[in-house]
């Protein structure tokens, strides 16, 4: 009778597992991209007019945010007044950034938001820029503290990601590990 030479058992879990504990990170990154994107979403521009022009915005939210669009770009002057129903000058905090929304094909970039809350209402926009012919928007405010809950929570989806997928990594080994030496 022949024997046939016994084949050492290999470790269990297999080296193949590894790649399993890649899974909750990579659904980690995922989660914090979308979350990211949801955080990023300026309002949708609800009038847009050019600059010289007057326009008279009806907004259903409150607040008020002033984008500038095509024909702006960095180092570019542009000041904006905003007057309520009644006439009375409106505050605006200057808050340019890079970010940006994309509406109907035009990409807009958060310029002036107003300083105080205000009511949904009616709203005269006058924005002058020297020489240049610049799109402007209104749009509604965003919720400060809105922002603020979307970076908190991309940055624990992606932690948590991690922790996980690091956990799940130490598990495999630790029982690799053991099933080496149980073997042998």
């Amino acid at each position: 009778m022949q024997t046939i030479p016994s084949r050492p058992d290999k470790p269990r879990p297999s080296a193949p597992w590894y790649l399993a504990g890649l899974l909750p990170l990579i659904i980690g990154i995922a989660a914090s991209v979308t979350v990211g994107a949801m955080a990023s979403a300026a309002p949708e521009p609800v009038e847009a007019f050019r600059t010289g022009e007057r326009a008279d915005v009806e907004l259903a939210e409150e607040g008020l945010t002033v984008l500038f669009g095509k024909g702006w770009k960095v180092g570019v002057s542009v000041r904006c007044s905003v007057h309520d129903a009644d006439g009375e000058p409106v505050r605006l905090t200057y808050g340019n950034t890079s970010q940006e929304v994309t509406f109907q094909g035009t990409k807009w970039y958060p310029a002036y938001e107003t300083s105080d809350p205000q009511p949904p209402g009616r709203y005269t926009v006058l924005c002058e820029a020297d020489g240049n012919d610049i799109e402007v928007a209104v749009a509604p405010s965003r919720e400060q503290g809105q922002g603020q809950l979307f970076d908190t929570l991309q940055y624990v989806t992606l932690l948590a990601g991690l922790a996980v997928s690091m956990a799940v990594m130490l598990l495999i080994f630790v029982l690799r590990q053991r099933s080496k030496r149980a073997r042998g």
